[in-house]
């Protein structure tokens, strides 16, 4: 049983599935990093309430006003509003040896997302979407879309200081996750082109907001180019898979009455129709255990919700029945 390979097993699968650029020789751990960060960018369909920060336009130009009007009833009807995302969700590569194409820096600093600004309402499903002549900056959280600014499509504007400024200062309770605590705020601030200089050296500064000082994590604190929170939830990943052996290692887990006399049951992790599920190879069935279970369900639904969101069965279903 190694339950580990396994989940390497499904990362490669969903990876073919979805399509996403990945380096040629796909080495252990890679595919899972690479599906972790399409799986972490790729914002679920939900509704949410749009919050506008003090810096975006009271005033919007109109030939984007009615683009961007649907694009907002799209996020507060809970649409799937990735096809707006830029096309690096797909053909950014966590394996590249060039850091610019690992991930969207903006993301893996700040969790800042950014959208094409189009008429959502005129988009058809195998409509491929161009390059727009605006977009909105923001966060996307359980139950709102932080709304931090709106730009003209500018290929400087991904490292202004002014959109990360902005969510600090607006959005207190979402950036006290990057503030540095205790750390006395100087009098020279970096300039944009100085942090983006630091940046592709492999170097993080600090941001100063009035006497806040906030640090992005981004692709983390060495140039190892792996985002930071890709790293955690592959180290969740773990410990969710280590957690489900020790059940099944120590007769605990709801499974065991399944495979109750059987010498050397065979177990893996596969995807089923009910989601991420144990295969016993000689019984020939997938035990996907039930949410309100006599044992402590967390890991499997974290996997589930890593692996098998609705999305993704979605995708899949639709793929059999074409």
């Amino acid at each position: 049983m190694d339950l580990h390979k396994d989940v390497m097993k499904i990362s490669g699968d969903l990876v073919h599935l979805f399509k996403l650029k990945i380096s040629g020789t796909e080495e252990i751990g890679q595919v899972l990093h690479r599906w972790l960060d399409f799986r972490l960018r790729y914002i679920d369909p939900s509704p949410r309430r749009v919050i506008l920060s003090s810096k975006f336009p009271k005033k919007i130009p109109k030939e984007v006003s009615h683009d961007l009007n649907t694009v907002f009833d799209a996020i507060s009807s809970g649409l799937d509003i990735n096809k707006l995302q830029s096309k690096s969700l797909f053909y950014n590569d966590s394996g590249s040896k060039n850091k610019k194409l690992k991930t969207d820096l903006m993301w893996a600093d700040w969790g800042i997302h950014h959208l094409h600004v189009l008429n959502f309402r005129s988009i058809l499903p195998e409509t491929v979407i161009q390059r727009s002549k605006w977009q909105i900056f923001g966060v996307f959280l359980k139950d709102y879309f932080l709304a931090i600014d709106l730009r003209p499509h500018a290929d400087n504007c991904y490292s202004e200081l002014e959109i990360v400024e902005s969510l600090i200062r607006d959005f207190p309770d979402y950036s006290e996750n990057f503030e540095l605590k205790g750390m006395l705020v100087g009098k020279e601030k970096y300039s944009s082109d100085q942090h983006r200089l630091l940046r592709h050296s492999g170097i993080n500064a600090p941001i100063y907001v009035e006497d806040i000082a906030c640090l992005g994590p981004g692709l983390g604190f060495t140039t190892a180019g792996t985002a930071l929170r890709v790293g955690a939830c592959a180290d969740k990943i773990g410990q969710c898979v280590a957690d489900i052996k020790s059940q099944i290692e120590n007769g605990i887990s709801e499974i065991d009455e399944v495979i109750k006399g059987i010498e050397y049951p065979a177990l893996k992790l596969v995807l089923s129709e009910k989601g991420v599920g144990l295969f016993e190879e000689s019984l020939d069935v997938v035990f996907t255990p039930q949410k309100n279970s006599r044992n402590p369900q967390e890991s499997f639904v974290f996997l589930n919700d890593i692996f098998y969101p609705d999305w993704v069965h979605e995708k899949i279903n639709t793929m059999l029945n074409t």
